[in-house]
Parts: C-alpha cells; structure tokens; sequence
C-alpha cells in the first residue's frame, strides 16, 4: 500500500512559520528523533527547515495513523528511512511551494519507494536534456508538444528511481534510461509542479 500527502509552502518563510511546524510534529515522530527534529530546525537555510519540518508533520500524521512510534535513522547515502519498522519505507520530496512525503507498507516484500517533486521547469531543457539524458529521452523530449514538461517529467522519474535505491546523484542520470526500468511510476500535475512515485510494481 502506498500512501502520498502534500504541504503547501508559504511564498515568505519566518521564523514563527518554523517554529509553527516543528510543534505541530505529533508525538509519534518525536518521540524517539528530538535530536533528529532539532537539526533540521536548525538547518541554516532556513526555507530547507521549514520544508525538512513539514515533511516531519506529513510523515507524523502517518505515524499517528498506524500507530507506531519509529526511529529515523539514515543511509550511508543520507537516505532517511524507520530503523525499527521494516516493512515501511518512506520517501520526501519538495519543490518551490510544495512538500511531498510517500509512504509504502508492505509486510510480504520489502518496501521500496522514491519520489521526487520539481517546479515545470521555465527554460529551453534541450541544453540539460542534452548533458544528462540518454538518447531515446533527449529524442522524447525534442518531440514533445510542450518540452519542458516532458523535460521534468523524465528529470522527475529519474530522480524518484534514484531515490528508490537510496543513491541519489551518486549515480549519473545519463548512466540510465528511465522510459526502460522495471519499476512503476506514477507522475501527476499539481500547482505547477510535477511529481513522480517509483515503486515496484507488486506494490501499486
């Protein structure tokens, strides 16, 4: 099962807006990650904490809803994820105005799931199309209707795809075809942003 919800962000973050969110992070997050919910709230770039905090009220709201009280705890690569609750994985995501947190749960496979949320890129996508994409998505790009949609469609899998394994960048975007991987996507339109779901496909 897999389970998507969305913040908006506010066009001027203060400091009352932090502090707003990181006391609405319910009880079964901050239980056992006060430190964890500390740094974020004293990241110094102050928009990534309030977005960092509101992807911890997403995920709180979850937690309340199934009633655990995980432990976050990170990947060598900096992939968050539930120390003691293997059957969920999670996966946050945001763009200018939007917090985005997926959560998959499966007790017969372990869960994997990635996702990614980027603002419809305003450019000609061609020149970094061309620098970071295969060939057969450079080619579905340049023949798009509208490129740079298509543009951030595929940017968007990818990134998804990428966070799925826990990676991130580590791994170059040009080493991989996204149109060709054995995985299921889900990418939909909202507020103008794209965002993607990557998961297996037993899993949708």
């Amino acid at each position: 099962m897999i389970k998507t919800e969305f913040c908006l962000v506010p066009e001027v973050i203060t400091e009352e807006y932090i502090k707003d969110e990181a006391e609405g992070i319910s009880a079964s997050i901050m239980k056992n990650n006060e430190k964890y919910i500390l740094s974020l709230m004293n990241k110094k770039h102050r928009p990534s904490a309030f977005k960092s905090l509101a992807a911890m009220g997403i995920l709180g709201a979850f937690a309340d809803q199934m009633g655990i009280f995980p432990t976050i705890a990170k990947t060598e690569n900096g992939k968050p994820y539930f120390s003691d609750i293997p059957y969920i994985d999670f996966s946050i995501s945001h763009s200018e105005n939007l917090v985005a947190c997926s959560v998959c749960i499966s007790k017969e496979q372990k869960p994997m799931i990635g996702i990614d949320c980027e603002t419809i890129y305003k450019k000609d996508p061609m020149p970094i199309a061309e620098r970071f994409f295969t060939k057969n998505e450079i080619e579905t790009i340049a023949a798009s209707n509208d490129k740079a949609k298509a543009f951030t469609k595929l940017w968007t899998k990818k990134e998804a795809y990428l966070k799925l394994l826990g990676k991130g960048l580590s791994v170059p975007l040009s080493s991989f075809d996204a149109e060709s991987l054995p995985y299921h996507f889900e990418t939909c339109e909202l507020m103008g942003n794209i965002f993607t779901i990557c998961s297996e496909k037993t899993l949708f």
